[in-house]
């Protein structure tokens, strides 16, 4: 190859600008799910905290539980227990979040308050997955299930009752042994919204179990880098509710990784190289292409 007439000391700063180029390149990109989302642990991760002490409310670091208080009958808004989700529950990431009743009904879920700011359209999504079923032959089957309704919900002023009329709710939405994504549009009226999870069985026969996972807060505009969970799964249409409780279809696109080409060297060439980095370059095969070394 011609990069050999080179001196060994031109190569290697050849290279080392390529790497630079490299890195610059591809860490915002990598970094931007991270950077954009406005939600602290979305993944519902460790650690699970104990709410004052008590071992029937573990909920993920930076969310907290609410619920209905329960009514005459125990059968009646029961509080759910809170801990984490099993692993056949995950979506992605080390842990997701679960809330169960058994034998009982809950008004309830989780919530998270979160400085932004005001005037802001902001979406909202989380994946739920429910299982709720009267029988304890399947648990990927919700067999009798208690006519569960899952919705999201944002306050645009701030505020952390789950009852407030001032929450900007998606539709109810029924669905059962799959994970689903639920987002609702709102726009900020203070420098803090609070996120909303809410699930509402309408029987009490057996249990009720709801998973959540891959929660967002989006500016509107700013969309998240798509998220693939590990493992074949049901991809069922997902719609997302508007303000005025509308339902916008969201297609689902396919990605695409470019390939770049092979560079093509000049008969003319000497003793310089100009190369443009392309998605998916890396410095050791940059280097074997012009056979040449990363040392």
């Amino acid at each position: 190859m011609r990069l050999r007439s080179l001196s060994h000391h031109s190569q290697r700063f050849i290279l080392a600008v390529v790497l630079l180029v490299l890195n610059l390149w591809s860490g915002p990109a990598a970094n931007a799910y991270q950077s954009g989302n406005l939600l602290q642990n979305p993944g519902f991760e460790e650690p699970y905290i104990a709410i004052n002490g008590d071992t029937t409310l573990r909920v993920a670091s930076n969310w907290q539980p609410w619920s209905l208080p329960q009514g005459d009958s125990s059968s009646i808004n029961q509080r759910p227990e809170y801990k984490p989700a099993p692993s056949n529950r995950i979506r992605s990431g080390g842990a997701a979040q679960e809330y169960n009743t058994f034998f009982a009904t809950h008004t309830g879920g989780v919530y998270q308050r979160v400085p932004v700011t005001p005037n802001t359209q902001l979406r909202f999504s989380v994946f739920v997955y429910v299982w709720s079923s009267a029988t304890f032959t399947n648990t990927d089957v919700s067999e009798d299930p208690n006519d569960v309704l899952v919705r999201v919900g944002i306050d645009p002023t701030g505020g952390t009752d789950g009852t407030s009329p001032s929450i900007v709710w998606s539709a109810d939405a029924e669905f059962y042994d799959q994970y689903r994504e639920l987002s609702v549009v709102a726009t900020a009226q203070s420098t803090a919204v609070t996120v909303f999870v809410r699930s509402a069985p309408q029987g009490f026969v057996g249990t009720t179990n709801i998973y959540l996972d891959d929660a967002s807060l989006f500016p509107l505009g700013q969309a998240p880098a798509t998220s693939t969970p590990p493992g074949p799964s049901p991809t069922p249409d997902i719609f997302v509710p508007t303000q005025e409780g509308t339902k916008t279809p969201v297609p689902t696109q396919p990605g695409a990784t470019p390939v770049p080409p092979t560079p093509v060297l000049p008969d003319d060439f000497n003793s310089s190289i100009v190369y443009t980095v392309r998605a998916g370059d890396t410095v050791s095969a940059i280097a074997q292409r012009y056979g040449s070394t990363i040392e």
